[in-house]
């Protein structure tokens, strides 16, 4: 909403009554307006919700805070920092450090000058009263900076025992997590299931997830019965309802009673995991009890109708109109937003269809991706919009096609303008020093703007480069891992967890011992990319997921 002169107090507020401000310049606008009506007495309640809820600029909280600073307490201004701290703006929370507690103020001073790793940090931590060290958020901040430095044997003793009713849920399981992780390099295994088997949240995700995880491990380096590695995957399985999720926890329940010999058990899990046939446990389930047959039927492979009668009405009305001017006429960031926005408020199946087939006719196959993506997480699948190629473009001739797709569709959307925060590139996120080296290589001269304007120059690198990772190799799995995480990094793991190309090497537990979490879900999601692309492409030359060893 866009206030000028011509919105009067009450028009403002009837506005924001219906549409609740998004944005801190819209709340502020709406408390403005209803003190002007009714007082500032009478907006104590918003304001204080206002002042601790929201971000604002240095200028925005300077004026908000004369306005209304006879009506916020220092427990309010307490709140609003105790908040600005655990979400890391520090710049903010510096600001608001005249305003809080004086028995708190070093308490925050030192969750800032954690966050942001400024020197002295023990001297700061030593100005704090000792009644506040247990503090929650600055227990966090410790445990961060510890990680972030490398001390991960101080950081685990930082949380054993974890606190109790832990607040930011996401940001703790992130930290804990890493350390898990490390106490199982460090092959300390008992310490990790403790850790983690004592983890409690409110997140049914994050209990999944961390169920999971408790079971892996006791599955994996615990010499445990099974009941209690096959309950953690149970509980698993329960506590999600994301497909990818559901298909790894039904795949090691299934694996759990194999290993024990109950086979209608895990033939039955097996089977529960494997109708996720686009997740990569699913397709590892379908294939164990599926053999020689079709992931998916051609019908849906190449567009199965999920058209309404009242879905022919979407094409006359004012939001198709709009997204069809926007794909004309907007920004690409501004068509994103919009787009969006309409495939999250989507109405059916057949308006997800619509949009996507809409975006890839104005050359957004990264839009249409999104629509059959959020179509998926409904159970409704749109692998003619999910999993698009490039026919008009060449492809180095030794390496398979259908990888370049699945990397391609996990790397950038099919989106040509796609810049990660790293710096990756284009189609095939390429890094512009790998594209500088590969260029030379290809006698090309090396050129940083076609990376993101010129789609053949992108592939052109981006294939060669993925082609001499899988011939050196001769594994599509390293091959993966080091187009992701580096070559250093591919040398290291199968130094420390075995060589998954060789038969003795169990190469999905091996893919799950992968210490960085990215990488262990990208070859994890291009793997299955490729499955399907495979089966669209009616390419028999490797069909089974097994083949990830070579």
């Amino acid at each position: 909403m866009f206030i000028d002169s011509n919105f009067n107090n009450k028009k403002i507020i009837s506005y924001f009554e219906k549409n609740p401000p998004l944005t801190t310049k819209g709340a502020v606008n709406y408390v403005d307006a209803l003190r002007k009506e009714n007082g500032i007495e009478n907006v104590r309640k918003i304001a204080k919700k206002t002042w601790i809820n929201r971000n604002f600029t240095k200028r925005q909280s300077k004026d908000f805070y004369k306005r209304y600073k006879k009506i916020l307490s220092t427990k309010d201004h307490d709140k609003r920092i105790d908040r600005l701290t655990w979400i890391g703006r520090t710049y903010e929370a510096r600001r608001m450090l005249p305003l809080v507690s004086k028995n708190k103020k070093n308490l925050y001073n030192a969750k800032i000058i954690l966050r942001r790793r400024a020197g002295n940090v023990d001297q700061a931590i030593s100005k704090i009263d000792e009644n506040l060290l247990s503090d929650q958020g600055l227990v966090y901040e410790r445990l961060r900076w510890r990680r972030k430095s490398r001390l991960y044997k101080t950081a685990y003793d930082l949380i054993n025992p974890l606190p109790n009713n832990i607040k930011y849920e996401k940001k703790w399981w992130y930290e804990i997590s890493i350390i898990v992780r490390k106490l199982i390099e460090n092959k300390e295994y008992k310490k990790a299931y403790n850790l983690i088997k004592d983890f409690s949240s409110k997140s049914k995700d994050l209990i999944s997830e961390s169920e999971w995880y408790a079971g892996w491990i006791a599955y994996e380096f615990l010499n445990l019965e099974p009941e209690v590695y096959i309950n953690h995957f149970l509980n698993s399985y329960e506590n999600t309802d994301h497909n990818g999720e559901k298909a790894k926890s039904a795949f090691w329940v299934a694996r759990s009673y194999e290993k024990i010999k109950n086979i209608e058990l895990s033939n039955l899990w097996y089977k529960n995991s494997s109708i996720f046939v686009t997740e990569f446990y699913g397709q590892l389930s379908f294939e164990k009890i599926n053999k020689n047959k079709p992931l998916i039927t051609n019908e849906e492979l190449y567009g199965k109708n999920l058209f309404s009668k009242e879905d022919i009405n979407f094409y006359e009305s004012d939001i198709y109109k709009a997204t069809e001017l926007i794909l004309a006429n907007g920004t690409r960031k501004n068509a994103k937003i919009f787009i969006s926005n309409i495939i999250y408020n989507s109405q059916s199946p057949g308006q997800l269809q619509i949009i996507a087939k809409l975006s890839k006719d104005f050359n957004r196959p990264d839009l249409a991706i999104k629509a059959a993506k959020y179509a998926e997480k409904k159970n409704i699948f749109l692998y003619h919009y999910s999993y698009p190629s490039l026919k008009d473009y060449k492809i180095y001739k030794d390496v398979e096609k259908e990888l370049v797709y699945a990397v391609i569709k996990q790397e950038s959307a099919f989106d040509i303008k796609a810049i990660s925060r790293v710096g990756a590139r284009g189609l095939m996120q390429v890094m512009p020093a790998t594209a500088s080296k590969v260029s030379k290589q290809l006698k090309l001269s090396y050129s940083k703007k076609r990376l993101t304007s010129d789609a053949q120059y992108n592939v052109n690198l981006g294939s060669y480069y993925l082609y001499s990772l899988a011939n050196n190799y001769d594994s599509y799995l390293l091959a993966l891992i080091g187009y992701n995480a580096g070559p250093r990094r591919v040398k290291r793991w199968v130094k420390k967890y075995g060589d998954p190309r060789k038969d003795n090497v169990d190469t999905i537990s091996w893919i799950e011992k992968i210490p960085i979490r990215e990488t262990r879900l990208y070859v994890k999601i291009v793997l299955s990319n490729l499955q399907v692309y495979r089966q669209k492409n009616q390419n028999s030359k490797n069909m089974s997921i097994f083949s990830i060893k070579n």
